[in-house]
């Protein structure tokens, strides 16, 4: 959202670059040889996990903005709860109706979650 917000000037620093990949562009793959990528949000899925790879291997300079891009933020925190522990918390003894954890659309987090805390 900063980068946005630089309103007008944006529009000008246009001209000096190529916008090849990103929600406006309709791109399905991400390029090869790209000289300079910003990267917001934090890896969260298994999805996430794959497409950063593929930018980071396919980038010159890649330039993380934001908290959750650089450290995780909120979406980080759950990385120190063992993924059982987390699910129970989430989905059990919160006073909702049916407590259960889902069975058939685990969260995708939860199997990323695993791979870096172990």
């Amino acid at each position: 959202m900063s980068i946005l917000d630089m309103d007008e000037r944006l529009v000008e620093l246009s001209e000096q670059f190529d916008l090849v990949y990103s929600p406006l562009v309709d791109c399905k793959e991400f390029p090869e040889q790209v000289d300079i990528t910003l990267i917001e949000g934090s890896v969260s899925s298994d999805e996430d996990d794959r497409k950063i790879r593929a930018v980071r291997a396919r980038t010159r300079i890649l330039v993380s903005l934001g908290d959750c891009a650089v450290t995780g933020n909120v979406p980080a925190m759950r990385n120190s709860i063992p993924v059982p522990e987390l699910l129970d918390w989430v989905y059990k003894g919160n006073g909702l109706l049916q407590e259960q954890v889902p069975a058939d659309r685990l969260p995708l987090c939860c199997r990323v979650c695993d791979r870096y805390t172990k």
